[in-house]
């Protein structure tokens, strides 16, 4: 993903995007099912099993290894007993420095749950960063599988957070970029439909909204992801070594506090 350097800091900006995550390597691990994050009342991470209705996908990073749900890259991706927002650790995505132009993806995906159809996603995620990057960094992605793998996403950029839709090339940031080393609740929707949908962001990192867009195409969205992303046509500067920290994540059809 790259900024148009012309349209400076405004409301909404344009993009330029050329994601290829189909060259990114992903490897599925086999493990056995860890934790998911049950719709209990303590706020406590528990064992694997389903998530209840209307909870499509939970996950509280606990365990050794990932849930056998997630493909991955095979590294730059741990489990962390260092940080945790509730339970013993988290995900924790690395990205190594990179030169002007390189790609740089980090990130787990998974395409049960897309697949659905559901009307309206809601996403809710605790997330923790220790610097900002210096390029246009993707988080969080609802993707198309088509030949160009169309997305919308949830992306980092110098100066703030994002909602972006690769379909018309249109964003959204929240008013200041959000603060660092502290856990930050990040709740996103996507509203699907391929000519009047929404992308909204809300929680602890300030709000965003994009009405009115197209979220989707005919082969709809079909790959869920998350981690880090870094399109080498969108890394104009090195970009140095990069981390995030996710844990306790919720795809649902129904909203999502950040208490529950």
């Amino acid at each position: 993903m790259k900024l148009d350097p012309s349209a400076g800091i405004v409301v909404e900006v344009r993009w330029l995007v050329a994601i290829a995550l189909a060259g990114c390597g992903r490897f599925g691990f086999e493990a056995p099912a860890e934790d998911a994050l049950a719709s209990d009342t303590n706020g406590a991470d528990v064992m694997a099993g389903p998530c209840d209705p209307p909870r499509k996908l939970c996950d509280g990073f606990e365990g050794s290894s990932l849930h056998a749900r997630w493909l991955s890259p095979g590294t730059g991706i741990t489990l962390d007993s260092t940080r945790a927002h509730r339970g013993t650790s988290s995900l924790h995505a690395h990205s190594d420095a990179l030169a002007v132009g390189v790609d740089g993806y980090v990130a787990i995906s998974e395409s049960t749950v897309l697949p659905q159809q559901d009307a309206t996603v809601h996403v809710r995620a605790w997330v923790q960063f220790d610097q900002m990057p210096l390029n246009n960094m993707g988080m969080i992605a609802a993707v198309q599988n088509n030949a160009g793998q169309t997305e919308v996403g949830v992306f980092l950029i110098s100066t703030a957070l994002t909602v972006y839709s690769q379909f018309e090339e249109r964003s959204r940031e929240t008013p200041a970029p959000p603060a660092l080393s502290t856990w930050l609740c990040l709740q996103w929707t996507i509203v699907r439909s391929q000519t009047n949908g929404s992308l909204t962001l809300a929680g602890d990192a300030g709000a965003a909204a994009l009405s009115s867009v197209q979220t989707e195409g005919n082969a709809g969205l079909s790959d869920f992801e998350i981690g880090i992303s870094f399109a080498g046509d969108s890394v104009t500067v090195p970009q140095p070594a990069m981390d995030v920290w996710i844990d306790d994540l919720v795809v649902s059809t129904a909203p999502i506090t950040c208490a529950d």
